[in-house]
């Protein structure tokens, strides 16, 4: 009378028939769960070697990133340099034109007054 008044209330609180078919189930599901547990874990650490990987991947870009930088800044620097230079050309270039067309002038200021004059 006192088993059947267990196996009742165990049923009742467990829902199992027998004491010993929970625990047997339990045995069963602790296996599964072990292995969902190792395939859980293995999971984990795939991931944990992906971010990682990324994290490091992450880094090298970054790393060239700033190196590319560094180079665009300094391609910056010599073009300004280069559009100075070329300013300063031009305007040696108009200087220098601008001498050209005052002789040019002065040379034909010396022939065209007696051109004129000879008609």
């Amino acid at each position: 009378m006192e088993q059947e008044i267990i196996n009742t209330a165990f049923k009742t609180v467990v829902g199992k028939e027998s004491f010993m078919q929970g625990f047997g189930a339990g045995l069963r599901s602790s296996s599964s769960s072990s292995g969902r547990i190792q395939q859980l874990q293995a999971e984990l650490d795939a991931q944990k070697r992906e971010t990682e990987n990324a994290g490091k991947e992450c880094n090298e870009i970054k790393a060239k990133l700033v190196e590319v930088e560094s180079c665009l800044e300094e391609e910056r620097l010599k073009c300004k340099e280069i559009e100075a230079r070329l300013l300063d050309r031009q305007s040696e270039m108009q200087e220098i034109s601008s001498q050209v067309q005052t002789t040019i002038q002065a040379a034909l200021s010396q022939y065209l007054p007696q051109v004129c004059i000879k008609r």
